[in-house]
């Protein structure tokens, strides 16, 4: 199966700026789209089936979001996100997320993992994955945020992310460089905008 992002520019009605429109496309080839509609970028995601190790990897964030950690209340009880990843010599770094009573201050668990993972300079992120552990639920696969999808081009765009059909249980995975057309660092070159 594939995904098709198209992004749209679009014009908002009494401002003088351009919004940006995205409409994901499943199972509907970007050459059968209505021929009046515009569209400037279409990047094609390709699902891959998930591996055993990428089953561990679930299986892992699962475990780590589930061990009480210390809440901002004082309290001790499990975090709301966790998130493993898997670095090329098989090693397996987990972290949760983080609540600041400033909620801007709050760090998802993906940047967290990120920065362990980031310890070992040698090796390299290949799989990564997040989960959303609600109370009295078994935690479930959760896509990342667009703060975190910036955070894995930045230091795993050769990676996999596993992610899940919405509303069912089936997981998939795609590459990370596909999670994030037009992604802010591709316009800047020796700290210049290109």
């Amino acid at each position: 199966m594939r995904i098709f992002i198209i992004i749209l520019p679009s014009q908002v009605k009494g401002e003088g700026s351009c919004r940006i429109k995205l409409f994901i496309f499943l199972r509907l080839p970007i050459t059968r789209l209505p021929r009046q509609l515009f569209f400037r970028y279409a990047v094609q995601m390709v699902k891959q089936d998930i591996s055993p190790a990428d089953q561990d990897l679930v299986a892992a964030a699962a475990a780590a979001v589930k061990k009480p950690v210390l809440q901002l209340s004082g309290e001790k009880a499990p975090a709301l996100v966790g998130a493993a990843i898997r670095m090329n010599d098989g090693r397996i770094v987990t972290a949760v997320n983080l609540i600041a009573d400033v909620g801007s201050l709050s760090i998802c668990a993906e940047p967290i993992a990120i920065a362990e993972a980031a310890k070992h300079p040698d090796k390299k992120i290949e799989a990564m994955v997040a989960v959303y552990y609600a109370p009295g639920q078994e935690p479930r696969v959760v896509s990342p945020c667009g703060r975190c999808r910036e955070a894995i081009a930045d230091y795993a765009l050769g990676s996999s992310v596993i992610l899940r059909e919405p509303g069912t249980s089936v997981l998939f995975k795609v590459r990370a460089a596909d999670l994030l057309p037009l992604r802010y660092a591709g316009y800047w070159r020796n700290g210049q905008l290109v």
